[in-house]
């Protein structure tokens, strides 16, 4: 599949798709790093100050 590498796109700011990609390899940073692309942690961390463990919680009841 070939790609037009010439023409301006919307998505990478106007810019070529040339152009862009050497804006990606000189500042080092790749899509992961975009907030919207890099997917949720599976579980959120506990809020500050909580410690407790599962075996805790269930003991306690």
């Amino acid at each position: 599949m070939l790609f037009n590498t010439a023409r301006p796109h919307s998505s990478l700011g106007y810019q070529t798709p040339a152009a862009h990609a050497e804006v990606i390899t000189a500042t080092a940073s790749d899509a992961a790093r975009i907030e919207g692309f890099a997917s949720s942690p599976v579980a959120q961390p506990a809020p500050y100050g909580v410690a407790e463990t599962a075996e805790a919680l269930i003991a306690t009841g």
